[in-house]
């Protein structure tokens, strides 16, 4: 689900079907750090993206479009319509001001719910023989496309990017 807002007010612009879903159809028009379970939490996420504006709008490095950038923000608890908590990754995309038409900086303010924790497996049943091999747990990381997690038994915090080419080469 994700929130078009102004900035640096942070006022709701548009939202998708899936926010209307979650938050309900008067949803615009308010402020996207009131959906979040604590103030503390609302403070750091409008520091956060008023931060990010202000860099994203700094000049860039020849080829860029000063005023764009897409950050990972990390998780955050917010509150859905019904006043219940759950757990979101969200990520930031800050659109540049489109003088010509006539539009402001804006950013859009994507959440992904993450699943619920799964139930504790039975004694003896084990990630190894599920997966098709590996010795130990791997690590679930989050689609940011929206699918299912991917987990990975075989990368080692000591791994590098270059490393871990040739490794399935």
């Amino acid at each position: 689900m994700a929130l078009l807002c102004e900035v640096p007010g942070l006022k709701v612009l548009d939202v998708t079907e899936g926010a209307k879903t979650t938050w309900g159809e008067g949803l615009a028009g308010s402020l996207v750090v009131s959906l979040l379970a604590s103030p503390t939490s609302a403070a750091w996420l409008r520091r956060a993206i008023v931060t990010h504006q202000n860099l994203a709008s700094l000049e860039g490095s020849p080829g860029e479009v000063p005023g764009f950038a897409v950050h990972t923000l990390g998780q955050l608890e917010f509150r859905d319509g019904g006043g219940r908590p759950f757990e979101s990754a969200v990520s930031v995309a800050h659109l540049p001001v489109e003088p010509k038409l006539g539009k402001a900086a804006t950013v859009v303010v994507v959440m992904e719910p993450l699943a619920k924790a799964e139930p504790a497996r039975k004694p003896g049943g084990s990630r190894r023989s599920a997966l098709g091999g590996g010795t130990r747990a791997g690590s679930a990381v989050l689609s940011v496309a929206g699918g299912a997690s991917v987990v990975s038994d075989d990368v080692l915090p000591s791994d590098s990017a270059s490393n871990i080419a040739a490794r399935y080469m």
